[in-house]
């Protein structure tokens, strides 16, 4: 009897170590949206990758390095390590202005040793012919490439604009799907753009994106047949926080597509301390501009959903230090920005420019920053008024070991776009003119727009005092708009119904196409028509273009960063009258709120210049009133003629046996 219960605990334990050896234990590391961020966030010149707890700097490439090394060697121990990341690798500081010429990101993802990278937004921001460009600098200059996934991109038939991207898949450079085998086992990899994403893509030409989820069954499927048994999608698609819980467009894909093992996300700049789950389905995201590195340990068995081990983000900081061969490679590429970017303007990447006394941020209640640039904007095109959104303010400044800002760090406040009539960095600045029922229509549907759509669309102003009441219905908020001279002093109060007087808007090109969406979004209810100084319409963007002449002599856009470069240089300086160093300041017109909320419930003011639309509105409200009423009076007459008429006697029962 013992001889049988010991041969079947035998036979037990010999199993129990049979399957315990055939599970896997399998590391990911993750990043995703660097978006150029390589020196981290702080001024340039407080970061210090060659030395340790001296700086107060978060990020920078060459200390992801380093902890991606250390931590690599730590999980190899336990199983088959692999690195993601799910796109916008650039776009976002001075280096995504070489990119072109370098792919400089992308030679940094493959000498860091990641697997495979997402196609994310801002790629596209050059254009298909740039994108194209930066890949194929990349490789003439590293040799290979790390592999990059677009399942869901699809290109034309018959449209040769795509032509480049066309030839790339052909070369697998840019795949639908990919499989990795590594340690005895494969994983398959899919990479998606997600539908918001896709839709803030301004030259992506004849490229489309199919719908996530079924582009990614269609993919899945293929994969499976190629024997893949842990399915990863890297998604630039992201989540976003609802209330008390989670949602989005990632958790709508583990829902539609739960095959899928793990979505390692990005899109949504989100640091999930924990990974989401849904059902199997787990997803991650690290963030986004290397402020974190995350790491996502699984146990894999045959047959058997990944089980989650460990999760973690490491946090990139002054606590690593920074990879010194990395570091070399960015220092050439600061070189070469200086070179072929910066030189034309007299100036260099990290030379200092300007002094903060505080770090100067993007909320909504801090409004200096945000007034410098859109007056840089109203100066640099000799506007009235100077405007920029919410979302395009794309850093702070920051105040770091001294306030010193460099180059660098002023350009990484509103980085974007390329030219409407030329192809180099920055969105241009635009000039047009509206009347003043039109900026009060225009101002209208942004601050809708804030409400439903989120802070990004939250108009910023130089120039112009808005007054509105939170109390109106929208689309007829705004009460008052006066116009200021530089010092904040009210210039006039404009007249909110007036057609004729023209005042002028500069802006970016970017944010000027909005205005051709007006009546879209106002559901025809408003016509913003764009015009020149003499009240012509304008119906190409280009014919407002801000242009200036180069040093050269050349006619040339005047761009953004540039505007903002060269209002911050005439600034006063901080010491004596002989000093280069221009400080920001912090108190003044600068730090005056000019969008106010006016929250009194006073009848006579919450009514102030109201339009046809609240007029309209409070006469249907009463009408429907007014029936309410008449319908509840004839209720209740019909209840008391009811309640009041006498009841009939019955005669008495009888018994008819």
């Amino acid at each position: 009897m013992h001889l049988i219960a010991a041969a079947v605990l035998v036979y037990f334990l010999s199993a129990l170590s049979a399957a315990q050896a055939k599970a896997r234990v399998v590391t990911i590391f993750h990043t995703n949206d660097w978006q150029s961020r390589l020196l981290g966030f702080g001024p340039v010149g407080a970061y210090s990758p060659e030395t340790t707890d001296n700086d107060r700097t978060v990020g920078g490439v060459a200390r992801l390095a380093t902890l991606l090394h250390e931590r690599r060697k730590q999980a190899a121990r336990l199983g088959p390590v692999f690195t993601f990341d799910s796109g916008d690798f650039t776009m976002g500081t001075l280096f995504h202005t070489i990119a072109r010429e370098t792919g400089g990101e992308l030679q940094l993802l493959q000498l860091l040793g990641y697997d495979a990278v997402a196609i994310g937004n801002h790629e596209f921001d050059f254009g298909i012919k740039g994108l194209s460009q930066m890949i194929e600098s990349a490789l003439r200059e590293a040799g290979r490439i790390v592999p990059l996934l677009a399942s869901n991109m699809e290109l034309s038939i018959d449209d040769t604009r795509d032509e480049p991207l066309r030839r790339l898949r052909q070369m697998g450079l840019i795949r639908r799907n990919l499989v990795i085998s590594r340690g005895g086992i494969k994983i398959g990899l899919i990479g998606l753009m997600g539908r918001r994403a896709a839709e803030v893509i301004v030259s992506k030409g004849p490229v489309s994106f199919a719908e996530i989820a079924a582009a990614s069954r269609r993919q899945i499927e293929i994969l499976k047949q190629q024997g893949a048994e842990l399915i990863v999608c890297l998604s630039h698609v992201g989540v976003k926080r609802e209330g008390e819980s989670w949602g989005g467009e990632e958790l709508a894909l583990a829902k539609a597509v739960p095959e899928i093992d793990v979505i390692v996300g990005g899109h949504s700049h989100t640091a999930l301390k924990t990974p989401l789950k849904v059902k199997d389905t787990l997803i991650v995201q690290s963030g986004a501009e290397i402020r974190f590195l995350g790491e996502l340990s699984l146990e894999v068995q045959p047959k058997k959903r990944a089980r989650l081990r460990s999760y973690k983000l490491h946090p990139v900081d002054d606590s690593v230090r920074g990879d010194d061969l990395v570091t070399r490679k960015v220092k050439g590429l600061q070189r070469r920005v200086s070179e072929l970017v910066l030189a034309p303007l007299n100036a260099r990447f990290s030379r200092p420019v300007v002094k903060v006394e505080r770090t100067l941020t993007r909320q909504l209640d801090d409004h200096v920053l945000a007034k410098l640039v859109a007056r840089a904007y109203q100066f640099a095109g000799r506007g009235q008024i100077g405007f920029e959104a919410q979302g395009n303010l794309r850093d702070d400044m920051y105040y770091g070991k001294d306030g010193i800002q460099s180059y660098a760090d002023l350009f990484r406040i509103v980085p974007l776009g390329v030219g409407e009539t030329d192809a180099e960095v920055g969105y241009p600045l635009v000039k047009l003119y509206f009347s003043g029922l039109e900026l009060k229509q225009i101002v209208e549907v942004l601050l809708l727009a804030y409400v439903v759509r989120g802070e990004e669309y939250f108009p910023r102003f130089s120039g112009l005092e808005i007054e509105y009441s939170p109390y109106r219905i929208p689309l007829d908020r705004v009460m008052a708009i006066r116009l200021l001279d530089p010092s904040g002093a009210v210039i006039k109060a404009m007249d909110l119904s007036d057609t004729e007087q023209l005042y002028s808007v500069v802006t970016t090109s970017y944010v000027a196409r909005f205005f051709w969406l007006i009546p879209q979004m106002s559901m025809g209810l408003f016509k913003i028509v764009p015009k020149d100084k003499n009240g012509k319409t304008i119906s190409d963007l280009k014919d407002a273009v801000v242009k200036t002449r180069s040093k050269l002599g050349a006619i040339k856009e005047l761009k953004a960063w540039h505007a903002l470069i060269h209002h911050v240089e005439k600034l006063l300086p901080t010491g004596p009258s002989d000093a280069k160093l221009r400080i920001v300041p912090t108190t003044g017109a600068l730090a005056q709120a000019n969008i106010l909320a006016i929250t009194s419930l006073n009848p006579l003011i919450v009514l102030k210049n109201a339009s046809w639309i609240t007029w309209s509105f409070l006469a249907a409200t009463v009408f429907a009133f007014g029936l309410a009423l008449l319908a509840f009076r004839s209720l209740l007459r019909r209840y008391w003629r009811l309640r009041l008429k006498p009841i009939k006697s019955r005669p008495p029962a009888t018994d008819d046996c």
